[in-house]
């Protein structure tokens, strides 16, 4: 688990490409040619992204945010 400030008025966006910066393994997973890659499924509290806002929505204090590695299986 990695906990993170992050400034005001960050995005999802700004949260992945920061973490793709600091951390260069992720980055080289989670980017491919500058765009995300698709490789993680981003949820927000209990809400995939794409319910939870987008990759615009602003993050607000205490919110949880969990990038989920590929997988399979049932």
């Amino acid at each position: 688990m990695l906990i993170l400030s992050v400034p005001e008025g960050t995005t999802v966006e700004g949260l992945v490409r920061r973490l793709a910066e600091d951390y260069p393994a992720f980055g080289a997973v989670a980017y491919e040619k500058g765009r995300f890659a698709g490789a993680f499924q981003i949820v927000i509290g209990d809400r995939l992204l794409e319910l939870a806002g987008g990759w615009q929505r602003v993050l607000v204090e205490n919110d949880n945010v969990v990038l989920l590695p590929p997988f399979e299986g049932g």
